[in-house]
């Protein structure tokens, strides 16, 4: 990684930052009973890869462990605290069953409208808002458990209507692989630029609205798995960067993740398990 090689100028830094701290700071009904909400703890203080507190919408809760997450309202997303941007990698997330939600958002009403969970599944570095769905930028893929297709840069790609199952139900393993050649990026360190402090307080590494330079490695490749079936849409030639398993959770939707080395379905023996992840140069 090159620091300091690309100034990012911050476009209405004081309106992306209100919006983000609002998010943060969001008041919840479901506090109490929660384990983990990331609130009281921003450190990430585990050796081996796990859910990230610090990067982390404060609306997704935890277990003690920190390999299981529940969203509790609209779209919020948690990564792992480790990543890479070399290497060939992978991860499994079983889904669990959801969360019936009561309230929403602070309020006493109880939900008239359907819950209607969803999961999102991926890679992606820390440029996004988390408060919005992995795969919403150049530098995030998803699978989209719902709408059954894959999402970056807000757009869809359709699966072939052959190799889609009826939907995707409690106990189903969703499997992420991401491979990567190390291909030099550019980043300015936030830490040595005070209009990026906000966001790097946050767990981002940049404004999200002027994301980093795109420096695409030609060789690197995203792919999924539905119980052990690899999808035939994947993304390849993707921006290089510093990656982490990504999870995007939708109104009482719950998974837990599988950092190897022990998978329920491995797809080849030329990867590594996520256990063997790095943690990020900044934190």
């Amino acid at each position: 990684m090159t620091e300091n090689s690309v100034k990012i100028e911050s476009h209405s830094k004081k309106e992306t930052i209100s919006h983000l701290n609002e998010s943060a700071s969001r008041s919840n009904p479901r506090k109490k009973s929660r384990k983990n909400t990331g609130k009281d703890n921003k450190v990430d203080n585990f050796d081996s890869p796990v859910f990230s507190v610090r990067y982390k919408d404060p609306s997704i809760e935890l277990s003690e462990d920190r390999l299981t997450a529940v969203g509790y309202k609209g779209w919020s997303t948690v990564l792992l605290t480790h990543g890479a941007s070399s290497g060939v990698w992978y991860f499994e997330i079983t889904v669990l069953e959801p969360r019936v939600i009561s309230k929403f958002l602070g309020h006493s009403k109880f939900l008239n409208l359907k819950q209607d969970p969803s999961i999102r599944v991926g890679w992606s570095c820390r440029y996004n808002r988390l408060d919005t769905p992995v795969g919403t930028s150049t530098f995030g893929y998803s699978f989209n458990t719902k709408t059954y297709s894959i999402f970056s840069n807000a757009k869809a790609q359709e699966i072939h209507e052959s190799e889609k199952i009826t939907q995707i139900n409690p106990g189903d393993v969703i499997g992420c692989l991401i491979k990567l050649s190390g291909v030099p990026y550019e980043l300015e360190d936030p830490r040595n630029c005070p209009h990026l402090h906000p966001y790097l307080e946050l767990g981002l590494l940049c404004n999200p609205e002027v994301l980093p330079k795109v420096i695409n490695d030609p060789n690197s490749l995203i792919e999924f798995y539905i119980n052990g079936k690899k999808l035939s849409a994947n993304f390849t030639n993707i921006p290089s960067g510093f990656y982490h398993p990504t999870v995007s959770l939708y109104m009482g939707s719950s998974v837990k993740i599988n950092i190897g080395p022990n998978f329920a379905f491995f797809p080849h023996t030329e990867l590594e398990p996520a256990l063997r992840l790095l943690r990020p140069q900044i934190p």
